[in-house]
């Protein structure tokens, strides 16, 4: 999710709930660990193959592990109700954005000293920090916004917005486009990197820092998208950009990773991806 620049991702993690991460099994020597998930299906045979390598280490002898798959909405609203029913998962694979909520009403447990959390990205780490405590470990590091473009309109990425902008004064109407650039302006989540870009961000811990001259900045840099320059839909969520996008109606959209493999099968050999710009 780099716009002109910050880097603003969603790491997958592991966090462990309040409850003991082994319980005993009806009294005798084995032990069984709850694991829910929400992971696409094509990831259930990797998670699947590091549980099974985990459960024939040695001193692992013993363990079973019981894997529950659940959407990403349904796995939010199950383990709340689960953890305040005191019958938690030991363990979820969840996006970070959910790690602030669980430590708040005290669903999870921080792992600091139980992990040596130098070995991981900064960035993800400090993602799930809350109260100088972290609250999940790193899996992996993705739904990054991406700029995706229509080679036959733009035969390369416009590097900075300078150049983004060049192209759609001088090229929109002549190819016939509605528009030069899409992306959901109503979602947060697209704003994180232009707001990045202007040196501010959205919280201080807990607090949010939103009447900052940071987010003045990022806020106008819509408004002039908008009203002014006329490069940007004066209304479109994530099915209309997408919808503007397939159907040849704009250039460039920025869009996650996970729009890839779809835009993939849409546009062929046309079909680039770069780096939103700088």
């Amino acid at each position: 999710m780099n716009k002109i620049r910050k880097l603003n991702i969603l790491p997958l993690l592991f966090l462990p709930a309040l409850a003991a991460c082994v319980k005993p099994d009806n009294g005798n020597n084995s032990h069984t660990i709850v694991f829910w998930e929400q992971e696409d299906a094509q990831v259930a045979p990797y998670i699947d193959s590091v549980l099974s390598a985990f459960k024939k280490l040695p001193e692992n002898s013993g363990i079973e592990i019981v894997r529950a798959h659940y959407q990403p909405e349904d796995l939010r609203q199950q383990f709340q109700a689960a953890s305040l029913a005191g019958v938690a998962p030991d363990l979820i694979m969840s996006p970070s954005d959910t790690a602030g909520v669980y430590a708040v009403s005290g669903f999870i447990r921080p792992l600091d000293g139980l992990f040596d959390f130098s070995k991981y990205n900064k960035a993800v780490v400090d993602a799930v920090t809350l109260d100088g405590k972290s609250w999940g470990v790193p899996v992996s590091n993705g739904n990054h916004l991406l700029l995706f473009y229509n080679k036959k309109y733009s035969p390369l990425p416009p590097r900075t917005t300078d150049e983004l902008f060049a192209f759609c004064r001088a090229r929109v109407k002549g190819l016939g486009l509605d528009y030069c650039l899409a992306f959901d302006m109503g979602e947060p989540f697209w704003l994180m990197p232009w707001l990045g870009a202007y040196g501010g961000w959205p919280l201080d811990n807990k607090t949010p820092t939103l009447d900052t001259p940071a987010m003045r900045k990022a806020v106008g840099f819509y408004l002039d998208l908008k009203f002014n320059k006329k490069f940007v839909p004066m209304e479109c969520d994530y099915n209309c950009m997408d919808s503007l996008f397939k159907e040849g109606k704009t250039a460039f959209i920025i869009n996650g990773d996970w729009a890839i493999s779809t835009y993939e099968k849409a546009f062929g050999k046309n079909l680039g991806v770069g780096r939103p710009p700088w």
